[in-house]
């Protein structure tokens, strides 16, 4: 499954990644990839928003491990 990221930023080490939708499959310390095959870890799912009836935009916050800057995770 392919998951559109719509923001980064770096956290320490680490990097925070905001994906669109409500991120069904991602689970706490699996491994995804970038679009090069890159394999990183997943350390937390952490945030959901946008899931009120009245809310327009459902997006997933996750935490990956070390550096990661591509516009899709793959699982």
């Amino acid at each position: 499954m392919k998951y559109k990221v719509l923001n980064s930023f770096p956290i320490e080490k680490n990097t925070s990644v905001t994906i669109e939708g409500n991120g069904e499959g991602l689970i706490n310390n699996m491994f995804v990839t970038d679009y090069l095959g890159n394999v990183y870890k997943l350390i937390s799912v952490a945030l959901l928003s946008g899931y009120l009836p009245e809310d327009k935009e459902k997006t997933t916050t996750v935490l990956i491990e070390g550096k990661f800057d591509s516009e899709v995770i793959i699982t």
